[in-house]
């Protein structure tokens, strides 16, 4: 059994940043919480001498290392870098420098020592884990009697950042380590909505435990409800949003007593002992709870929350003198400095909680993984089999057994019925892809394939074409029952299992066209590839961060796959604009995690790829408004469109500063290349087959390594 690692998210995500989004070799600092293997903070060594093959860490380094470490309570952990593809272990020359960093570091139990590769196309080992083009191997370098002893580790990525923004906490920074009474707990000041500013405090085993929240107005820690029964992403959430339930209620209470005594109704006691006893019931019932997490942390009002405060203050930025080392080659360790001037700057090179480069919040991202409760073999359902709809039903003296009757009443000249024998493939039936079912139903398309392995939750409710009845049904029978309550003589196949569980080349070749609206990269790409080789139009909807802006990828006719628009034209604008578009990403599933976004901004990007989708089921030649929008598209070659929903946001901010009249709901429609050697898309010689693909021979690549 591998011994785990605790690494918090903000952290992965810094390395993918710097070190992963780049070619090797790049490096930097871990430091963490002392006594601990667990990883809260990343130092960038952006100044290292560095060739494809050989990092060697600067004396600046060493420097911020001591600094940081005089400055808090963070401690020197290991050496992170990368290696060139297909080496994704420690080579000779890092383990004699392990050896010399225990021995410059008396204090550290376990060296840590990631490596990042670029290696993305193997299946991840029990060490391992990946964000976008990097692929994380951890490893950890003990002493022993002969030297030392060097073994993978388990990483356990803590979503710290991820669970912060899926509450709508708004932290000033990613959180630091601070010592309090000889405890040590990772500290940030945040917004936290319906109460304002907080200091937040994490213990080592959150998000097994609550935090501890001090409003800065020293009112004394705030009561939170831990539910150990949600999952980890989302136990934030459910107590901020229990805790501003409980102090709405407590205010209507207040008013509804306000209002009784001035009718004159008073049945309580002049000396207002029944105000204060409720008072004096919810602070003891604010510091047991509290006092549960952190111990004696929480329960001294005013006083505790503002000596905290300023120790949170006091560790942004604080800089110590460097430390005194032994070189020792790269040595890449550090001794604790003692003291420090308080003055701020010198650490630069901090990471900041960069996201990685992988970065859609694909529309799917609603819900935690579940088995639904259909086979995966897949299921055709029809009218009269969904509860709540009966074959025949009459709907304003008009049958819809003939739903062209209806449901092209008002779309002549923009649609043609012809849409009625087109059968659509969605792969993701979240906020996005089960609207696009419902307003593809609206519009006459007459078969649906929806796959999706998860169930729906009452989260999904205020962002999907869901209803609170469908909770607990598997999202793909729940999409069903959305289309054929709109059209009962619709044919809905529905398979609730994951991509790689079902036949995608059959599913995708009895399919006229293709929506990827996944949460999974993974998902996107595959999916992608089968739509390209089988000749089938996919259209790829994704919200960036908060849902504040989004993107649409358009594959057909011979344009540029979805692989060479994520690898080309996305990259290039993260590089350019200003503002984060990447979305977190479960490091255990590889999928994006769900975010707060408003349903009007998540149906934005929905409606416009819903309307490329119709265009795109007709002919190019077809004389309707639908089809002469998308094929307008495909010859322009503008296939990759980005959509911004704040004033100032992003790239827009730049782009559109000198048009007159603009503020928010900007585009933009760019244009792709295929790469020529794309497997993909690129030369038709060098396409190849996603039916072919094998899982690689790990036995088999290791005794190759093995025998060089």
């Amino acid at each position: 059994m591998l011994t785990p690692v605790r690494v918090a998210d903000f952290v992965v995500d810094a390395i993918a940043a710097r070190i992963g989004a780049v070619e090797p070799e790049q490096g930097g600092a871990l430091l963490g919480l002392p006594g601990l293997d667990y990883v809260t903070e990343f130092i960038h060594d952006a100044g290292a001498a560095t060739t494809g093959t050989r990092y060697r860490n600067t004396d600046r380094l060493i420097a911020t290392i001591g600094a940081r470490e005089a400055a808090s309570a963070a401690r020197f952990k290991g050496i992170v870098h990368s290696h060139p593809r297909g080496m994704p272990v420690p080579s000779s020359q890092d383990q004699s420098e392990y050896a010399e960093s225990l021995r410059l570091n008396p204090q550290l139990a376990r060296y840590l020592a990631p490596i990042v590769t670029h290696d993305v196309d193997t299946p991840l080992a029990g060490h391992e884990l990946r964000l976008g083009p990097a692929r994380f191997s951890f490893y950890g370098a003990e002493r022993a009697a002969d030297g030392f002893v060097l073994a993978p580790v388990r990483p356990l990525v803590v979503p710290v950042t991820r669970m912060l923004r899926r509450a709508g906490v708004r932290p000033e920074g990613n959180p630091a380590a601070i010592e309090v009474e000889g405890a040590t707990l990772l500290a940030t000041h945040a917004q936290l909505p319906g109460f304002g500013a907080v200091t937040l405090l994490l213990g080592a085993d959150f998000p097994a435990t609550a935090p501890i929240v001090l409003p800065q107005d020293g009112t004394g820690p705030l009561a939170l409800g831990w539910d150990l029964g949600l999952p980890p992403v989302e136990r934030l959430a459910g107590a901020v949003l229990a805790l501003r339930r409980g102090r709405g209620r407590g205010r209507a209470r207040e008013r509804e007593g306000r209002d009784a005594s001035h009718r004159g109704g008073a049945r309580g006691r002049d000396d207002g002992s029944g105000s204060s006893g409720g008072s004096g019931r919810a602070e003891g019932s604010a510091r047991a709870v509290a006092g549960a997490s952190g111990g004696d942390v929480a329960t001294g009002g005013e006083k505790t929350g503002g000596r905290l405060a300023k120790a949170v203050d006091g560790v942004a930025g604080a800089e110590g003198s460097a430390p005194t080392v032994g070189k020792a080659g790269d040595g890449r360790g550090a001794d604790a400095a003692a003291g420090g001037k308080k003055t701020a700057g010198g650490l630069a090179e901090a990471a900041d909680g960069a996201a990685g480069s992988e970065g859609l919040a694909g529309s799917a991202a609603d819900g935690a993984a579940g088995a639904g409760s259909i086979a995966d073999s897949g299921v055709e359902v029809a009218a009269g089999e969904v509860p709540g709809t009966e074959d025949g039903v009459e709907a304003g003296g008009v049958g819809v057994r003939d739903p062209g009757v209806v449901l092209f009443a008002r779309t002549e000249g923009i649609l043609s019925p012809a849409l009625s024998d087109r059968r659509v493939l969605i792969v993701g039936a979240g906020s996005v892809g089960s609207y696009m079912a419902e307003v593809l139903a609206r519009s006459g398309v007459g078969a649906f394939t929806i796959v999706d392995p998860d169930v729906v939750e009452a989260v999904n409710v205020g962002r999907s074409a869901y209803r609170v009845a469908d909770v607990g049904l598997g999202k793909g029978v729940a999409a069903a029952e959305v289309v054929l309550s709109v059209n009962p003589g619709a044919r809905v196949g529905v398979f609730g299992a994951r991509h790689e569980d079902v036949d995608l080349a059959a599913l995708v070749g009895d399919a006229d066209l293709v929506v990827v609206a996944t949460d999974d990269p993974g998902a996107q790409a595959r999916v992608g590839h089968f739509a390209y080789w089988a000749g089938r139009p996919a259209v790829f909807p994704g919200l960036y961060q908060g849902a504040r802006g989004g993107e649409i990828i358009v594959a057909a006719g011979g344009s540029a796959c979805f692989a060479c628009a994520t690898g080309g034209v996305r990259a290039d604008l993260q590089e350019t604009g200003s503002g984060e578009v990447a979305a977190p990403t479960d490091y255990g599933t590889g999928r994006l995690i769900a975010e707060p976004g408003l349903l009007a901004d998540v149906h934005h990007v929905a409606a416009i790829a819903a309307k490329l989708a119709l265009g795109l089921l007709h002919e190019p030649d077809d004389d309707v408004a639908a089809a002469r929008f998308a094929y307008g598209i495909l010859k322009a070659g503008t296939t990759y469109a980005v959509f911004g929903h704040e004033p100032e946001y992003w790239i827009f901010a730049e782009l559109m500063r000198a048009a007159p009249a603009q503020y928010a709901y900007q585009s933009l429609w760019l244009s792709v290349a295929s790469r020529s050697d794309c497997p993909v898309c690129g030369e038709p010689e060098g396409r190849t087959d996603p039916s072919a693909f094998q899982e690689p021979d790990l036995d088999l690549i290791r005794a190759l390594k093995d025998s060089r």
